[in-house]
């Protein structure tokens, strides 16, 4: 068996306890898996332990303007060469590699795409946006017209690709999934207090995620500006990276919340049980989600959550039963629900309670892997 993604793994290290689980998983039925990446930057210790051959296509990292294309040409060379010495081959793809479709179409190999988020639907704030939404819905409806299988994470998901003309038959269901195991309440939660100097009495909140517009960290930071005169023993934790990060320190220093909050860079994935462990309030304001692995990986660790009511938050949890939901771009409500939460602690207890129960019925890596032991190809969502 082999598998083709065009994934660059930028964040590789953080991926790597995922990808090395689903592979060990993965190759318990089949007895040689190749893996055709762009790259190989970061991949040796991954793939080394799955037990599986990696196949770069380009010997180093290259520019985004031309890894398409170079990904396309060296794609056919050697993807010629493993089908006629391996034979079945399956392409795994996000849908915005339009290589991958061209390499699938030309060498008439399976295409799967896996649909884990639509970012058309995020809000048209400018004609900028508005453009890069319509290019992206091409390369989607390209990507899904191409594909033998398309797995998605949630129904809705599987509902917006049948509405782009998809057969039902043709998708599959296959939720993210989180380790229990890694991410266990036991955690030990001490570590990160102390590095970041904030004392068992006192409060912290936490955002872990990519610091973008469409997560709505700024409206995070300006609902922690309301409370913190309600809430005077809270830190606002802001674990990340992206490009809304210099705009909203300087948010923080606007609002005089600067002292009060905390940024960190992105952590290794090993680590963030650590982070939720310390953390007594979760936060996810995004304006639109797929389905997060940050809000999972919270139920699953038992924590209260505040979060947006947008769908794929709203396809994982129901507000006032396994969190708080306010609507997206309302910094007062949300500081009305973090509040909340942080005053009534029985309110607190049982949506954590709540969360941790269904996380470990539907998104434990065991229920999951348990629902697809026999399709092997759907667990792709590591």
């Amino acid at each position: 068996m082999t598998y083709f993604f065009d994934f660059y793994f930028d964040s590789a290290h953080s991926l790597i306890p995922r990808v090395k689980s689903h592979f060990s998983f993965v190759h318990t039925y089949f007895k040689k898996i190749n893996i055709i990446t762009l790259d190989d930057r970061n991949f040796t210790q991954i793939f080394r332990a799955a037990e599986v051959t990696h196949i770069p296509l380009l010997p180093v990292r290259v520019p985004h303007v031309i890894r398409g294309l170079l990904g396309t040409i060296l794609g056919i060379i050697k993807l010629t060469r493993v089908s006629k010495a391996e034979g079945e081959i399956v392409l795994f793809s996000s849908p915005y590699a339009l290589y991958s479709i061209i390499v699938s179409r030309l060498l008439k190999i399976p295409l799967i795409v896996h649909f884990k988020y639509d970012p058309t639907m995020q809000p048209l704030t400018n004609l900028k946006r508005r453009l890069i939404r319509g290019v992206l819905e091409l390369m989607i409806r390209m990507a899904l017209r191409s594909a033998k299988l398309v797995v998605v994470t949630t129904p809705r998901l599987k509902e917006m690709v049948i509405n782009r003309g998809v057969r039902p038959e043709n998708v599959i269901v296959s939720p993210n999934y989180v380790d229990e195991k890694l991410f266990s309440p036991d955690v030990d939660e001490k570590r990160v207090r102390q590095q970041l100097s904030i004392p068992s009495h006192e409060k912290m909140i936490i955002y872990m995620g990519r610091l973008s517009y469409e997560k709505g960290v700024d409206v995070l930071v300006k609902a922690f500006s309301i409370i913190q005169n309600d809430v005077y023993n809270a830190k606002l934790v802001i674990v990340g990276d992206g490009p809304e990060k210099d705009k909203l320190k300087e948010d923080c220093q606007k609002l005089n919340v600067h002292e009060k909050v905390i940024f960190i860079k992105s952590v290794a994935h090993n680590l963030v049980p650590n982070f939720l462990a310390a953390s007594d309030i979760v936060v996810l304001p995004s304006y639109s989600e797929g389905h997060p692995k940050f809000l999972i990986e919270a139920m699953i660790m038992g924590k209260p959550i505040v979060a947006t009511n947008v769908p794929g938050i709203t396809d994982v949890v129901t507000h006032l039963k396994e969190a708080v939901l306010v609507e997206a771009g309302d910094a007062n409500a949300l500081a009305k629900a973090i509040e909340l939460l942080l005053k009534d602690e029985e309110l607190a207890h049982n949506l954590a309670y709540n969360a941790r129960k269904k996380a470990l019925e539907m998104y434990s890596k065991s229920s999951v892997f348990k629902r697809f032991k026999e399709t092997p190809l759907l667990i792709l969502g590591f």
